[in-house]
C-alpha cells in the first residue's frame, strides 16, 4: 500500500518543502517592516523560524514512534500549517504593534534583539514546530527497515528540498511581485490545507492492517553502528559550517550578481539545489553501498577541501559574469547567467552537504525508534544552522572577513573528518589525513576590486574594466550588512561604494548637497531634521550649514559606512563632529515605526529601489509613517534617480508619494536625479523668505555648486508641480508593503538608459513655480527659462534649445539669453552663427562681464590676440568670478605669461570655488612658480595639490623635482616611486630613470 501511495505523498512532501520556504520568505519580509533589514533584524527572524523547525522535528520524532495513523498525523500536521498561515498576518501585526509601543529608541541591541527574537517565536513557533515534524512522520511511515533507511530518508530529504527550491523561485520571482504579500501566503495557506485535507481522506480510507505493515517492530538485538554518539555531535559542527559557508558565500557573491532581491533568491535555490542533490544521489546508491561513518568522514574532508578551492574559483568568476554580459541584452537571460555561476561557484559543497544527512541519519537511527532518531539528528543539524548563522553574520564575517570565515569553516570540516577517522581506528588513513590540516593555512586573498568590482552592474558599461588603472583603495570593510568600499581615482574623485554599488561621491556633490540645501530653502524656519542614510555626509553637512537648525538625526544602516566616512570630511567639514548631530546605526524602517520625535524636515536618501529591501522606503505605508513624525509644516524630501529606472516606476514612484503628501513637486539638482518635495500643507514658495536665508556659508556653497545667489536662481531649479504630478502619474499603480511592485520591477531596467527618456517626460509637464512675494513679470518669467536652460545644461539637454526660445521670445535683446541661444549652437558646432550671436550681445552689452568672456572663450583657437584682450575685459569686469579667473589663467600659462597666469591662479583661489577644483589649481601655480624659479613658494603649491588628491601621479612627480631643485632629497625617492604606480605608460620611463638616478 505504501508503494502505491509514495508517488503521491512524495508530491504532496514536494508541495510541502515548496510551501515552507514561501511562508519563510513572506513572514521574514512581514516581520522586516517593522524590525528593519539590518543582519540582526533577519537574523533574529530565521532564528525564529530555525528555532521551531528543531522543536518539531526534536518532539513530533517522538510522537511519530507512537502506535498511531501516520498518515493522518501529517494531515494534521499539514493542515495546521495552512490554517495558522492564514492568521497569521494579524498576529504579526500584533506583535510588531506591541513591538512599537514598547521599544524606546537606544534600547541596548541585547535587549531589542531578545524583544525581537520573543515576538518572532511566539508569532512562528506553532507553524515551524509542525513544519520540523513533517519529515520524522513521514519516514516513520515509509521506512519498513533499518536496512532502507539512507534510501527513503535520502529521497524525501531531497524532495522535500527540491520543493523549497521551487518555493523560494516562486516567492522570489512570481508570487510576491505580481500578487503580493497578502495572496501569496493565502494561496499557500489553501495548499498545505488541501494536503492535509487529502492524505487526511487516505489516512482515513486505508485499512489499518496496511498502515501498521511496514511500521518496523523494534528489535532490542539490534546493536547501532560504532561511533554513532560521535555522529551527532558532528553533524552539529556539520551543520554550523555549512552555515558559516551560507554567509561567507552570499556575501562574495553578492558582489558577482549584485544585490536585488532576485540576487538573494538565486543564492538560496543554488544552495538547497545543491542539499536536494546530495541527498537524492545518496539514496540511490544505498541500495548497492551502504554508506556509513567512514563514508560520512571522507565526505566532511571533501567538503573542507572543495570549499576551500571556492576562494580559488571566486577570481574566475567577475571575468565569466563580465562575459557573459556583453553577450546578452536581456535581463532574464542575465537572470539566467547569474544563476549558473551560483551553481559552479557552490553545488559540489552543497552536494556533499546534502549527502551527510541520510549517511547519519542510517549511522544514528536505531530499529524501532525511526521518527526520534531522524527528529533527533534534524534538530541538532538546525541548531549547528543557527549558531554558525549567528557567529558568522555577527562576529566572524564583519571582524575577519568573508575569506578567513571559510577558511574557520574549512578547518571545521577537517576536524570532523579526522575525528570521525580516529573514532573508527583507520589509523592510516588518519595518519595520511592530518596533512589537510594545513590547508587552511595555505594563502589566499580576494583582490579588491573584485569585492565590490560592481560588474553585474556596470559590467554593460563600455569603459568598464575589472583591472582599472589609476582606482586606488582607501578602505575596504566585509561590513555586518554589506561590504564597503571607498576608492580614490587620479582626477581626484573620491567615491563610496556598497557591495559594488556607487552611493557617494565628490561628483555627485550637488545632488548630495541639494538634498541638505533645498528643503531648508523651502521650509520657514527649520530647526530639527531627520536625514536617512549618512553616506559622505554632505547632505548632514550641508542640514547643519544653515545656522538655525538645532539638531540632526541620522540614520544609517551599515556601521562601516560611518568608519569610511573620515575619507570625505572635504565633502562632509567633518559633520559627525558636530554637537548638533546625532547618530543612529539602525534601519530606517525600523527607526521611522518607533521614533516619537517630531521634524521639520525629513530627508530620504537611500540607495537604489533595486537593490533587495530600500524598496520598502519607497512604499505608501512608509511614507504615511514619516508623515507622522512631521510638524504640520514639514517637508519631506525624497531623492529620486532618473537613471535606469523606467518610466512606469518613475510614476508608480511619484504616484505613491503623491497619495501621502499631495501638496508635492519635483526639482532638479543638475545631475541624472531629482528631488522630489512634499508636505501636508501647501509649500510657500516664498521669495523674500529664500532671499533671506541665502547668506553665510550656505550662500556660498550655492553659488559655487549651483550658481544661485539669489531666489530666481534657486527656483529655477522647480520643474513639476503638483498638477504636473497628477497628470503625469494619472493610472499608476501604488507601491505598497503588501505589493512590493518596485523592488521586483526596478531590477529589470538596471541596464536601460533611462536618464534622457525620464527627463523628457518631465519636460513635457513642466511648470513655472508658484512664486509669492514678489510680481510675476514678464521680466521675471523670461529669467527663469533663461535659468532653467543654464541648469538643465549640466545634465544633458545641452541641445534642447525650448527654453532658451521661450526666453528670447519674451525679451528678445536680453544680452544674457542670446548667450546661452550661443552656447546651444556653438555646442551643435556650429561656430559662426556663435559668434554672431555673442557679437549682438556685446553690441547690446558691452560691458557685459559673461559676454567678453563667452568671446574670449570662443575665439581662444581663433584669434589669441583678440581672445586675451576679452579675456582681460570680462576679468576687469567681474573680478570674483572663478570661472573667468582660471580659464584666463589657463589661456595665459598656454600661450607662455607665467607671471600672469600666476597672478590669475592667485585670484582664483581666494574666489568661492568647489572643492574638486583646488588640485588643479594648486599645481598649476605650482608649475608656475617653478618655471619662474621660486622654488620654495613651488613646493608649498604643489604640496598642497597632492593633499587635495594624493592620486594624480603628475603631481606627485613634480613635486619630487621642486624638492630637488631647492636640494631637499630626502623625500624625493618616495615621491619618484609613489608617482611611477600613478603615471601613464609614456611619463614611467622618464620616472624610472628620476628614480635609477635618485634611488640607490
Amino acid at each position: 500500500m505504501k508503494n502505491r501511495f509514495f508517488r503521491f505523498l512524495s508530491l504532496c512532501f514536494f508541495l510541502s518543502g515548496a510551501t515552507a520556504l514561501i511562508y519563510e520568505v513572506i513572514w521574514v519580509r512581514l516581520f522586516t517592516l517593522t524590525f528593519g533589514n539590518t543582519v540582526y533584524a533577519v537574523g533574529v527572524v530565521l532564528t525564529a523560524f530555525m528555532s521551531g523547525l528543531s522543536l518539531g522535528s526534536f518532539l513530533l520524532g517522538r510522537w511519530a514512534d507512537r502506535d498511531i495513523n501516520l498518515l493522518k498525523a501529517y494531515a494534521i500536521l499539514e493542515a495546521g500549517i495552512g490554517v495558522y498561515a492564514l492568521v497569521s498576518p494579524e498576529l504579526i501585526s500584533s506583535m510588531t504593534s506591541f513591538y512599537i509601543s514598547v521599544s524606546p529608541l537606544g534600547m541596548p541591541l541585547w535587549m531589542l534583539q531578545g524583544l525581537r527574537y520573543s515576538l518572532s517565536i511566539m508569532a512562528l513557533l506553532i507553524p515551524t514546530t509542525l513544519m520540523g515534524g513533517t519529515l520524522p512522520v513521514l519516514s516513520r511511515y515509509f521506512i519498513r527497515s533499518h536496512g532502507e533507511l539512507e534510501k527513503r530518508v535520502g529521497r524525501l530529504y531531497a524532495i522535500n528540498t527540491i520543493g523549497g527550491v521551487i518555493g523560494v523561485f516562486l516567492a522570489g520571482f512570481i508570487l510576491i511581485r505580481f500578487f503580493g504579500l497578502s495572496f501569496s501566503l493565502m494561496l499557500t495557506a489553501f495548499l498545505n490545507i488541501g494536503i492535509g485535507i487529502i492524505t487526511f481522506y487516505l489516512g482515513t480510507t486505508i485499512p489499518k492492517a496496511d498502515m501498521t505493515e511496514g511500521i518496523p517492530i523494534r528489535m532490542l538485538s539490534e546493536e547501532r553502528p560504532s561511533g554513532y554518539r560521535y555522529a551527532i555531535f558532528a553533524f552539529f559542527f556539520s551543520g554550523f559550517s555549512a552555515m558559516l559557508y551560507e554567509v561567507a558565500w552570499s556575501r562574495q557573491l553578492v558582489a558577482i550578481i549584485g544585490s536585488a532581491t532576485y540576487s538573494f533568491s538565486l543564492i538560496l535555490m543554488g544552495f538547497l539545489s545543491g542539499i536536494g542533490i546530495g541527498s537524492m544521489i545518496v539514496s540511490r546508491v544505498s541500495d548497492r553501498h551502504k554508506p556509513g561513518l567512514f563514508h560520512f568522514s571522507a565526505i566532511e574532508l571533501l567538503i573542507g577541501i572543495t570549499c576551500f578551492s571556492t576562494l580559488f574559483l571566486f577570481n574566475l568568476l567577475p571575468p565569466l559574469m563580465l562575459k557573459g554580459l556583453q553577450l546578452t541584452e536581456s535581463y532574464n537571460t542575465v537572470l539566467t547567467l547569474e544563476f549558473l555561476l551560483v551553481l559552479v561557484f557552490i553545488l559540489v559543497p552543497t552536494i556533499l552537504f546534502g549527502a551527510t544527512f541520510p549517511i547519519i541519519a542510517g549511522v544514528y537511527s536505531k530499529e524501532g525508534h525511526t521518527g526520534k532518531s531522524i527528529g533527533n539528528i534534524y534538530a541538532v543539524n538546525t541548531t549547528g544552522c543557527i549558531l554558525g548563522s549567528a557567529v558568522s553574520a555577527f562576529l566572524l564575517l564583519p571582524s575577519l572577513g568573508s575569506v578567513m570565515s571559510v577558511k574557520i569553516a574549512v578547518a571545521i570540516n577537517i576536524a570532523i573528518g579526522i575525528v570521525g577517522l580516529a573514532v573508527l581506528g583507520r589509523r592510516y588513513l588518519l595518519a595520511a589525513s592530518t596533512v589537510l590540516f594545513i590547508v587552511p593555512f595555505i594563502p589566499i586573498s580576494i583582490p579588491n576590486e573584485y569585492l565590490d568590482s560592481g560588474v553585474s552592474i556596470y559590467g554593460k558599461r563600455s569603459d568598464y574594466s575589472l583591472n582599472q588603472k589609476n582606482v586606488f583603495y582607501l578602505y575596504q570593510k566585509e561590513g555586518l550588512n554589506a561590504t564597503i568600499s571607498v576608492r580614490a581615482n587620479a582626477e581626484g574623485n573620491i567615491s563610496l561604494r556598497t557591495n559594488g554599488k556607487t552611493d557617494a561621491s565628490f561628483y555627485d556633490m550637488p545632488t548630495q548637497l541639494a538634498l541638505g540645501y533645498f528643503p531648508v530653502l523651502l521650509h520657514p524656519e527649520p530647526e530639527d531634521a531627520l536625514v536617512i542614510g549618512f553616506g559622505s555626509g554632505a547632505t548632514v553637512r550641508a542640514v547643519l550649514d544653515y545656522p538655525k537648525i538645532s539638531h540632526v538625526d541620522c540614520i544609517e544602516i551599515e556601521p562601516a559606512v560611518i568608519e569610511a566616512g573620515r575619507f570625505f570630511e572635504r565633502a562632509s567639514e567633518k559633520a559627525l563632529h558636530d554637537p548638533r548631530l546625532s547618530l543612529f546605526i539602525e534601519d530606517a524602517r525600523s527607526y521611522i515605526v518607533s521614533s516619537k520625535k517630531k521634524y521639520d524636515i525629513i530627508i530620504s536618501e537611500p540607495s537604489n529601489p533595486w537593490i533587495s529591501g530600500i524598496g520598502n522606503l519607497f512604499s505608501k505605508e512608509f511614507y504615511e509613517t514619516a508623515s507622522r513624525l512631521l510638524d504640520e509644516e514639514g517637508i519631506f524630501c525624497q531623492w529620486v534617480q532618473l537613471y535606469s529606472l523606467r518610466q512606469e516606476d518613475l510614476k508608480m514612484i511619484l504616484r505613491t508619494f503623491s497619495s501621502v503628501f499631495p501638496e508635492c513637486s519635483i526639482w532638479n539638482s543638475k545631475t541624472g536625479d531629482i528631488l522630489v518635495i512634499g508636505s501636508k500643507k501647501p509649500l510657500r514658495l516664498d521669495y523674500r523668505a529664500v532671499s533671506d536665508k541665502l547668506r553665510g556659508k550656505m550662500a556660498w556653497k550655492l553659488k559655487a555648486y549651483f550658481n544661485i545667489s539669489e531666489p530666481l536662481d534657486f527656483f529655477s531649479f522647480f520643474l513639476v508641480g503638483k498638477t504636473g504630478i497628477e497628470k503625469l502619474s494619472d493610472g499608476a499603480p501604488l507601491n505598497t508593503d503588501d505589493i512590493p511592485f518596485l523592488e521586483f520591477n526596478a531590477p529589470l531596467s538596471i541596464y536601460a538608459d533611462t536618464t534622457m527618456q525620464n527627463i523628457t517626460t518631465l519636460f513635457r509637464h513642466m511648470e513655472l513655480p508658484p512664486i509669492v512675494g514678489t510680481k510675476m513679470t514678464n521680466d521675471i518669467v523670461s529669467e527663469l527659462f533663461y535659468r532653467k536652460c543654464t541648469n538643465y545644461m549640466y545634465i544633458g539637454m545641452l541641445y534642447n534649445i525650448k527654453w532658451i526660445e521661450d526666453a528670447l521670445s519674451i525679451s528678445p535683446k536680453n544680452p544674457n539669453y542670446i548667450l546661452r541661444h550661443a552656447k546651444v549652437l556653438e555646442a551643435n558646432q556650429k561656430t559662426k552663427e556663435a559668434q554672431t550671436l555673442i557679437r549682438k550681445a556685446l553690441s547690446l552689452a558691452p560691458n557685459n562681464a559673461h559676454a567678453n568672456f563667452e568671446m574670449a572663450m570662443l575665439m581662444r583657437n581663433i584669434d589669441r590676440q583678440k581672445a586675451d584682450a576679452y579675456f582681460q575685459k570680462a576679468v576687469s569686469l567681474d573680478g570674483n568670478e572663478f570661472v573667468f579667473l582660471s580659464e584666463t589663467g589657463n589661456f595665459k600659462l598656454f600661450n607662455g605669461n607665467l607671471k600672469e597666469a600666476l597672478g590669475y591662479f592667485l585670484k582664483a583661489v581666494e574666489s568661492p570655488h568647489g572643492i574638486l577644483e583646488d588640485s588643479s589649481l594648486f599645481y598649476k601655480i605650482g608649475v608656475c612658480y617653478m618655471k619662474l624659479k621660486s622654488y620654495d613658494e613651488a613646493v608649498h603649491y604643489l604640496k598642497a595639490s597632492v593633499e587635495a588628491n594624493p592620486f594624480n601621479g603628475e603631481s606627485l612627480f613634480t613635486l619630487a623635482d621642486s624638492y630637488l631643485l631647492t636640494k631637499n632629497t630626502e623625500p624625493v625617492c618616495r615621491l619618484y616611486k609613489d608617482a611611477l604606480r600613478l603615471v601613464e605608460e609614456e611619463r614611467k620611463a622618464v620616472i624610472e630613470k628620476r628614480i635609477r638616478q635618485y634611488c640607490r
